[in-house]
């Protein structure tokens, strides 16, 4: 009786062993099954490495998926790095569309905003500043600096009407001197001049004098061909923190003057004239560069 009691007890004991053993290993085995469920969800390498030390008795299976994850993880990793240092932005829009959940993708679109901000700013178009804005609307860090920047260039459009209209004044001053017409230069320039031949914050009183410097006794007549190499742009300059347009002018002229006839004599010299124009279309500085003959 005896040993009969004992076999029973014997046999209870193996059977809760082995159920503890059972659902031990069920406990362990659904535990793996989560931790590799998680891990091939998972685009970190930690989780990844983090599995297969603390599954090394996982299904082969299990670990090789793991590994082979690991492998394209380092590839990727690769090609990450690969592109942020060839700053490429087409190569980091294709890791961003194939990786969207990678964290290097906050960097790369950081590196992308500053790498079209700077082609913008180089191209300063504005087709180029505006092509920045529409991909950079959500999110660009220079969008109000590309704002005042494409606000700049469109004032700095020069118009037709602008450009015969500061054509025009300055030819007008080139009749007036030929012409030695005070009224006509009062006309046409600023009072003062910002720059006349040298002299800053010229008065008209400087302009009639460098009018008549041209005008030595034996000189009989003096007459200025305009070239058509006119080079004209609208600029802004800052004043009192207000913003003030101008027009900036180029443009060479032929000067020739005729001597008397005590001492007959031709000359013609050519000069390089460069001109500020105010907004009202009035001359704000002027001054020249004599050209060598050729």
């Amino acid at each position: 009786m005896k040993l009969k009691i004992l076999l029973v007890s014997v046999l209870v004991a193996v059977v809760a062993v082995g159920a503890g053993l059972y659902y031990y290993r069920s406990v362990q085995q659904s535990r793996e099954r989560e931790a590799y469920l998680s891990a091939t969800r998972s685009a970190d390498d930690a989780v990844l490495r983090q599995y297969l030390q603390l599954y090394p008795d996982a299904p082969q299976a299990h670990r090789d998926s793991i590994a082979l994850l690991l492998t394209r993880s380092d590839s990727v990793e690769m090609a990450w790095q690969s592109a942020f240092q060839q700053r490429e932005p087409r190569r980091l829009y294709a890791l961003i569309a194939s990786h969207p959940s990678s964290p290097h993708v906050s960097r790369a679109r950081r590196l992308i905003d500053t790498l079209d901000y700077k082609e913008a700013v180089r191209a300063r178009t504005p087709e180029a500043l505006q092509a920045y804005l529409d991909r950079h609307a959500a999110d660009g860090a220079f969008l109000d600096a590309v704002r005042s920047q494409l606000a700049a260039l469109d004032g700095a459009q020069l118009t037709v009407d602008e450009r015969n209209a500061v054509r025009d004044v300055v030819n007008r001053f080139f009749a007036a001197i030929v012409t030695r017409s005070d009224s006509a230069i009062v006309a046409t320039v600023a009072t003062p001049l910002a720059s006349f031949m040298g002299v800053s914050q010229a008065t008209v009183a400087d302009v009639r004098t460098y009018v008549a410097t041209l005008y030595k006794p034996d000189v009989k007549q003096l007459s200025i061909a305009v070239a058509e190499d006119w080079n004209i742009s609208k600029r802004t300059a800052r004043r009192d923190t207000v913003s003030h347009p101008f027009y900036r002018v180029a443009v060479s002229i032929d000067v020739s003057t005729e001597h008397s006839e005590r001492e007959p004599r031709h000359e013609l010299s050519t000069y390089r004239v460069f001109a500020d124009v105010s907004s009202d279309f009035k001359i704000q500085a002027y001054n020249t560069q004599h050209l060598p003959d050729e």
